[in-house]
């Protein structure tokens, strides 16, 4: 097993789980519906089509961002 941080939150995955894979688990445990969103690892971007083949490494911080529309 390894730990990953969401938004701060520890996330405890089986080795080899790709960043796909802890933002569906992440959405099961928090309840949070994660639609339009953005992923920032160490202040870089993650595009959505890196997701499921990224590999998450022990102790990888991410913070997700999402659109607020407002006026």
């Amino acid at each position: 097993m390894i730990t990953v941080f969401i938004n701060e939150q520890p996330l405890e995955l089986e080795q080899h789980a790709s960043l796909a894979d802890a933002l569906t688990i992440y959405q099961n445990q928090s309840g949070q519906v994660l639609s339009n969103i953005a992923v920032v690892k160490e202040q870089q971007i993650m595009p959505k089509s890196t997701w499921h083949n990224y590999t998450c490494i022990d102790h990888d911080k991410f913070q997700i961002f999402s659109a607020v529309a407002g006026g």
